[in-house]
């Protein structure tokens, strides 16, 4: 997290004389390009799909529901939200824009929205359920668990190629993905999954299926191994 102020404190720790362990690959391939330091194995987070379980999800209905995690950090890419969703608003003045996240509401947008704060647990779960397009716009991310949640939930998800997204999902095969601040991807992406229902019920299903290999046993079983053999 290049933006953070701890990040020159990060780089130290990296550069121990240690074995790495990080949590997904471009934080491998990052750390081999600007500072030629290897790493023994990218060990991912792991989930517990029981909590984003949705059992009797509705792909056929008519009103779609487009939902985003709110955040006013600027690598969260609310800014370039507020372009995309304005102009797919104006395209379909009927759709449910849903915000969530833990900050105040935001204010002055130009378009209409629902805000939850404070959703956790269960909360969650049912703003997954009813939620047929998930977006997440980020600049920049760790892991970035929110995009495997949605998955996991049965969503379509549009999501920016950061974090464990260009690992966990492959362009129209269980999901699309774009470029950070490609704010003409992201609604030409968005109108694709708001127009043809029978993709975006295919994407829904296939990140569903495909992200239950991102399971806790498998991570702590790859964990486990390193130590034994170390």
């Amino acid at each position: 997290e290049q933006w953070a102020d701890y990040y020159p404190k990060e780089v130290e720790a990296f550069k121990l004389d240690m074995k790495r362990l990080v949590v997904a690959p471009w934080i491998k391939e990052f750390l081999d390009k600007e500072f030629n330091l290897g790493v023994e194995a990218v060990v991912t987070n792991g989930f517990n799909f029981k909590k984003f379980h949705v059992e009797d999800k509705d792909f056929l209905k008519q009103d779609i529901t487009l939902s985003m995690i709110y955040s006013s950090h600027p690598m969260k890419g609310f800014e370039d939200a507020k372009i995309v969703f304005s102009r797919i608003k104006d395209l379909y003045p009927n759709i449910k824009i849903l915000l969530f996240g833990f900050e105040p509401e935001p204010k002055n947008l130009v378009f209409n929205f629902e805000y939850i704060r404070g959703a956790a647990g269960e909360k969650v779960k049912e703003i997954y359920k009813k939620t047929d397009i998930f977006f997440c716009p980020s600049l920049q991310e760790g892991f970035h668990n929110p995009p495997s949640e949605a998955m996991a939930a049965k969503c379509a998800v549009l999501a920016t190629a950061v974090g464990s997204v260009p690992f966990t999902m492959k362009n129209l095969e269980n999901g699309i993905i774009v470029e950070p601040g490609d704010t003409k991807g992201m609604i030409e992406g968005l109108i694709k999954l708001i127009e043809d229902r029978s993709l975006r019920a295919e994407l829904s299903k296939n990140a569903n299926e495909s992200i239950k290999s991102l399971t806790w046993d498998k991570s702590i079983e790859k964990l486990d191994s390193l130590f034994s053999s170390n």
